[in-house]
Parts: C-alpha cells; sequence; structure tokens
C-alpha cells in the first residue's frame, strides 16, 4: 500500500519533536542550576552564622553569576526554536486528521474486501462439508460392513447412521489434528495472518522500515 505524503510525520520529527528534545536539554541544564544554587543557599546560611563573611562574599558571587545564567537558559527556553508554536501545532493536527481520515477510508475498503474474500471462502467450504457428508455416509456404512464380515451375526455390531465431523478423514490426519473443521481453517488462517503481522513488525523493529 502506498503511503500518504506523511506531512503529520515530517512536522512531528523536524519541528515538535525536535524542539521538546532540545528543550528538554535545556531544561536540564536549568535543574542543575537550579540545585546547584539551593546548594550555595545552605553554604551561605552556613557560613554566615558562622561569621566568616568573606566566604559569605564570595559565594554570593558566585550565587550571583548562576543566577544569570538562569535568566540567559529562561530567556533561551521561550523562544521559537524551544517552545512549540500555536502554528506548528495547528499544522500538525490539520495534515494528521486529513491523513488518517484517508487511512480509515483505505482501512474501511479493505474491511469490505476482506468480508468478501470470507464470504467466497463460504461457499467454497459449503461444498466442501457437503462432500464429506456424501463420504461420511458411505463410510458409515463400510464399517458395519467390515464389522459384519469380521464377525458375522455380532449383536454388538450396530448401525451409526450419522458421523461427526471429525470421524469423517478422507486424508486429513487425526481428529485432534484435523485441518478441514472451522476450527482447523481457523488456526490456518490465524496463523497466516500473525505471520503478516510479525513480519511488517520486523520490518520497522530492525530497521528496514522507517515508523
Amino acid at each position: 500500500m502506498a503511503k500518504l505524503k506523511e506531512q503529520a510525520i515530517e512536522i512531528f520529527d523536524n519541528e515538535i519533536y525536535a524542539k521538546s528534545l532540545q528543550s528538554k536539554e535545556l531544561n536540564k541544564d536549568y535543574n542543575d542550576l537550579t540545585s546547584q544554587l539551593r546548594e550555595l543557599d545552605h553554604k551561605i546560611e552556613y557560613y554566615r552564622r558562622d561569621g566568616d563573611y568573606a566566604e559569605v562574599t564570595k559565594l554570593k558571587r558566585k550565587q550571583s553569576e548562576l543566577e544569570n545564567e538562569i535568566v540567559k537558559l529562561d530567556d533561551k527556553l521561550n523562544t521559537d526554536n524551544f517552545v512549540v508554536t500555536e502554528d506548528e501545532f495547528e499544522r500538525f493536527y490539520s495534515a494528521f486528521d486529513s491523513e488518517l481520515s484517508e487511512y480509515k477510508a483505505k482501512h474501511q475498503a479493505l474491511k469490505s474486501e476482506m468480508n468478501k474474500q470470507i464470504d467466497a471462502l463460504k461457499k467454497t467450504y459449503h461444498e466442501l462439508v457437503e462432500n464429506k457428508n456424501n463420504a461420511g455416509r458411505i463410510i458409515s456404512r463400510e464399517r458395519y460392513v467390515a464389522n459384519e464380515k469380521s464377525n458375522p451375526g455380532n449383536i454388538n455390531n450396530l448401525y451409526k447412521g450419522q458421523m461427526l465431523a471429525h470421524e469423517i478423514n478422507l486424508g486429513d490426519g487425526n481428529k485432534y489434528d484435523e485441518q478441514t473443521t472451522p476450527r482447523g481453517y481457523a488456526w490456518q488462517l490465524e496463523k497466516a495472518l500473525d505471520a503478516v503481522s510479525h513480519d511488517d513488525f520486523q520490518k520497522y523493529h530492525f530497521g528496514k522500515k522507517k515508523w
């Protein structure tokens, strides 16, 4: 399936997410500075109580330098290079809504196609069931005949009549490995569809396709 222009992803990658990462880095620096200021406050208070005003003066000078750095960082954090603008939000959601609506429309069309395939499968399966039951009609009689042949007149030799689906084996394996019952086909289909999902996931997971 061909992808859309992916404007929403481009806006996210190149603008919103990029700014978010840059902002987080600055915020880490900002938090480091505030931690240093908090530590300085404790030291200043300690030396003030101790009467060491020379050390207090030295620490206050350092405190002033840190405060100036925080002001610069704060100003920087509020610039357009680090703040996602309203225009960027609007352009992202405009592209997102437009692109998602197309994916939803495609999804509904593919769901409809899947349902058509299921209807076609039902027709084929109906023929398979009819054929299997017709075979079962003669198999049930053959079993009675085989018992009668090996043990004529045995009172325990009873004609059963209609057979259960798993009892009619036309080369499908034992009843626990039956592949032509609804459960058997459901299992096969689940395996096949899981393989498709897994393969496509792996392409993204191992970088063969860009997420």
